[in-house]
Order: C-alpha cells, then sequence, then structure tokens
C-alpha cells in the first residue's frame, strides 16, 4: 500500500510569511506583506511533513537583515 502524498504544515512562522499547500506533498513559502525595520532579525521555523501517522520536522533559523538600508546621500548622487 502506498503512502499519501505528505501534509505540509509551519510552526514559528513569522506573520509576514504565509505557508501554501500544494499538490503531491508539496508547499510554498511566500511573503505577504512588505518587510518592516521591525521584521529584522532571526526566526526558527518548523516544517513538518506528516503522511499516515509518520512524520518529519525540518528546522530552518531564518534571518531578515535590515529591509530598509539607509540611503546615504553626498556631493555625488544628490
Amino acid at each position: 500500500m502506498a503512502l499519501a502524498a505528505p501534509v505540509i504544515s509551519a510552526t514559528g512562522l513569522p506573520s509576514f510569511l504565509t505557508l501554501t499547500a500544494g499538490a503531491g506533498g508539496t508547499a510554498s513559502l511566500a511573503n505577504n506583506r512588505a518587510l518592516t525595520i521591525d521584521d529584522t532579525g532571526d526566526y526558527l521555523v518548523q516544517l513538518t511533513a506528516t503522511s499516515g501517522s509518520a512524520s518529519t520536522i525540518q528546522e530552518y533559523v531564518l534571518t531578515i537583515l535590515n529591509p530598509l538600508p539607509s540611503v546615504i546621500l553626498n556631493e555625488y548622487n544628490a
């Protein structure tokens, strides 16, 4: 008997990311809004694939650096 395609779920997703399930045990992560300086930091994200009674977890550290870098004006670009 073949296992069903896994269902992908996530915990620890920051508010600016959305996990969307796809076909055949796939999923995608996407921004759901523009990043701000308040989003800067490290996020521990756990993705879980579950099929029947079997599951596996993969952990990732997502690092968001300054999404709004400073603009430096000088006599060459002002």
